[in-house]
């Protein structure tokens, strides 16, 4: 398997290893975006779209013509990874209200409009019908529409013009000629942008058509009140940069591959609450806020090692990577989970704890608490290579994978089981238990019997799963 010696953790990427990775990673997006084309010409899924799809058409449509005409600027629509994630919102089986169906479709269409506004494509006509504010993600730019009226813009280029007017008003519109000047109604300015992620940071999530921003009111940025004080994250992930690339810097090589920008989702209400996500190798990272920068450097370790493992991993490897039966208790949710969640949980919460590992000399680690999350995660992977170890069905390179992540379980474990004490321990149980009796209480499960809270033996299980894996390769 290509990068298999990068599967468990990230490694340098020198120049030949970076294009190669990237090229690994536009194979598969291409590949996705040939399936998502196959499905517009399938009728039930068009039909999802109600009055869009034949505006989604039209899009394409003139999407293709700049095939012909112009191969630069179809190359700059059709490989950015905006118009793989949003035609797969627009596409795929989660139900998309109204609303946002032509939100998804403005910022589809932002691109090929600033083509023709800034005269790069003068050729033909082209209709598109839009909200008055779009998100060009391509150009990391936002477009806002000023004037009367307050429902969709309908824009008609043709040549050197653009006819701009009101979705269902009957006036002539407003004539603006192109390339578009600075008196124009339309304006156009860069999105926020990270200078060390090198990233645009996006404010509303709803862009991407996925919702779960947490509302920031009453809770303060410049800590001027209040004992819950998070920060902007501009600020955060700036801060997390610095944290990485002092103790791990490896991670930042693979973020210039894969990360393509951040998603602010607010402030939770407390710090108990702190979520990240991503959706697939090279997609955004979506982030809440926090307190301390050390936090998003977990936080982005986690979500780049899911994109890892979906760029890496070669699914034939592990024989239950499909199934998609909730039927196990997974340490990091608290509903019944498919394998492959355990997979994913396990292999992020590795590198997150060699992160850990690494800080521990940082102040953080003074508070008892960062060393019981410690703890807390490091005995959540044993739970989760044990139920590998009885329910997977590894190929031979699965059990090599498999191994090196054994391999790294095994070298944590005394390193992490030296931070706990007596009460950690007893909080620790504690907190498992009712963990598993909620996650059985969602549903049937199979991993829940006690011997999958035997941590000495899960980790006695570990490093007999290396030497044998080991000697099988």
């Amino acid at each position: 398997m290509q990068f298999q010696e990068a599967f468990t953790f990230p490694t340098p990427l020198s120049p030949e290893t970076e294009a190669s990775a990237r090229e690994l990673l536009r194979a598969q997006q291409m590949g996705q975006l040939d399936l998502l084309m196959g499905w517009v010409q399938q009728p039930e899924r068009l039909g999802k779209l109600g009055g869009c799809a034949a505006e989604l058409q039209s899009l394409l449509s003139e999407a293709f013509e700049l095939v012909e005409r112009a191969p630069a600027l179809a190359r700059e629509f059709l490989e950015h990874w905006s118009t793989t994630v949003l035609l797969g919102r627009l596409l795929g089986p989660a139900a998309v209200g109204p609303g946002l169906i032509q939100c998804l479709m403005g910022n589809l269409a932002s691109l090929l409009i600033v083509q023709r506004l800034r005269g790069e494509v003068t050729h033909g006509e082209a209709f598109f019908v839009t909200p008055r504010t779009l998100y060009c993600l391509p150009r990391g730019e936002r477009l806002d529409v000023r004037g009367p009226g307050e429902g969709r813009v309908v824009w008609h280029f043709s040549g050197a013009e653009c006819l701009l007017s009101d979705e269902g008003h009957a006036g002539p519109g407003l004539r603006i000629p192109l390339p578009l000047t600075g008196e124009a109604p339309v304006s156009i300015q860069p999105l926020p942008w990270s200078e060390t992620w090198n990233v645009p940071v996006l404010d509303d999530s709803e862009m991407l058509g996925i919702t779960g921003r947490r509302e920031q009111a009453g809770i303060p940025d410049d800590g001027s009140t209040g004992t819950w004080r998070p920060m902007p994250l501009l600020r955060s992930t700036e801060e997390a940069f610095h944290i990485l690339r002092e103790l791990w810097p490896e991670v930042l090589d693979w973020a210039r591959v894969l990360l393509p920008a951040l998603v602010d989702m607010g402030g939770p209400e407390n710090r108990s609450v702190r979520c990240s996500s991503s959706y697939g190798a090279g997609t955004p990272v979506f982030l809440t806020r926090v307190a301390h920068g050390l936090e998003h450097a977990e936080d982005l370790v986690h979500e780049l090692q899911h994109e890892r493992m979906y760029l890496l991993l070669d699914s034939r490897a592990f024989g239950r990577w499909d199934d998609s039966r909730p039927e196990f208790v997974s340490a990091y949710r608290t509903d019944p989970r498919p394998l492959r969640g355990v997979h994913l949980g396990l292999h992020s919460f590795l590198a997150v704890n060699r992160l850990r590992l690494r800080a521990l000399d940082r102040p953080e680690f003074k508070q008892r608490e960062w060393r019981f999350q410690l703890l807390k995660s490091h005995r959540c992977n044993l739970l989760s290579f044990r139920t590998l170890l009885d329910f997977e069905r590894p190929t031979p390179e699965g059990r090599v994978l498999l191994a090196q992540m054994a391999q790294a379980l095994s070298e944590q474990h005394p390193l992490i089981e030296r931070v706990a004490d007596a009460d950690m321990d007893q909080a620790f149980d504690a907190w498992m238990k009712q963990h598993f009796s909620r996650v059985a209480g969602s549903g049937p499960v199979v991993n829940d019997a006690e011997t999958y809270m035997d941590w000495r033996e899960a980790a006695v299980l570990a490093a007999r799963y290396t030497q044998h894996a080991g000697g099988a390769a």
